[in-house]
């Protein structure tokens, strides 16, 4: 799902990091020995290769090994700015250079230091992530809390906070203007709503109207989210994680997954119970909803003519 992240990206990030210094350092070194195999045409200097004897040496020889290995070095301490001096510019042509590649190395210190900086703060986010979750089961350990209840605690932890940082969705939405917290909603649910056969055939427009009124609810295994003969203003809700199984009269006669509308015909009041819910819905799982109101839908129907449409072909 598009909701979820990878576990940590410090290993990657940093594989990365160093396959771009050694590129760097490579393709600078290469330059430095092309620069130092020419002589200085204004005052005839021999560049650095030149004056060792190394401008003519055949690929793959001992002599080739040790010339790359001394440009590599030359590269890697110029552009760490740890300038030793045994290996300086000779030629106007290799002053230059070094002059840019100087330059080129202070500014990749800084893109080092910067990605080092955001996998720390990522990293102690984790760390904080995890340590609160351990607090939180040696709390239920010490209250003798059975361990099915713990594994459920833990398992709704990471259905809500896949990338393993703690926030806080219903605040950080709330703090937006309305139309930014709109636009965010769409992006994180228009996909679960596509999937839905209740909107197959209703335009993006629909689809973005209804994402804006959607709110997220989370349940654990064996919690209750609506029951038999209940009132159903809450309205429906739709299955984005998890999944749930409905029962009437005690018989399980349903089950919903993701994607799957929970409660469409009791909004409508399309049942023999009126505007009821006909069956008791559990998760068998740790679930994530997505919930609209009986109004909200409503209001949706009345707005939206392709998905009064949509809905009069399904139902």
């Amino acid at each position: 799902p598009a909701r979820r992240f990878k576990r940590t990206n410090f290993f990657f990030t940093t594989i990365q990091l160093v396959f771009f210094v050694v590129g760097l350092c490579h393709y600078q070194a290469c330059i430095w020995f092309l620069i130092g195999s020419v002589t200085d045409p204004s005052n005839l200097t021999e560049g650095w290769a030149l004056a060792e004897g190394k401008s003519n040496v055949t690929f793959g020889s001992a002599e080739f090994s040790e010339t790359y290995v001394l440009s590599m070095y030359w590269s890697v301490v110029t552009v760490t700015g740890t300038g030793y001096g045994d290996y300086v510019g000779n030629t106007l042509y290799e002053r230059i250079y070094c002059m840019i590649v100087m330059i080129t190395g202070g500014f990749m210190i800084s893109i080092i230091i910067g990605n080092m900086g955001h996998l720390i703060r990522s990293a102690d986010k984790t760390l904080k992530f995890k340590g609160i979750k351990e607090e939180v089961v040696e709390y239920l350990h010490s209250r003798g809390v059975s361990q099915g209840l713990v594994a459920n605690v833990v398992r709704f932890y990471d259905l809500k906070f896949p990338n393993k940082i703690f926030f806080d969705e219903e605040s950080i939405l709330n703090s937006l203007p309305k139309g930014l917290s709109d636009k965010i909603k769409i992006q994180c649910y228009s996909d679960v709503l596509a999937k839905s056969a209740l909107f197959h055939g209703c335009n993006d427009a629909t689809i973005a109207d209804m994402s804006a009124r959607l709110t997220t609810v989370y349940l654990s295994i064996g919690d209750v989210l609506v029951r038999q003969g209940q009132d159903a203003e809450q309205g429906i809700y739709f299955v984005r994680h998890g999944t749930l199984q409905g029962s009437y009269n005690g018989t399980v006669i349903t089950q919903y997954t993701e994607g799957n509308p929970v409660g469409v015909l009791s909004t409508l009041g399309l049942t023999c119970e009126g505007i009821r819910y006909i069956e008791t819905i559990v998760a068998v799982e740790e679930c994530e909803l997505m919930q609209i109101t009986r109004a909200e839908f409503v209001s949706m129907i009345r707005d939206h003519q392709d998905l009064e449409y949509s809905m009069d072909v399904l139902l």
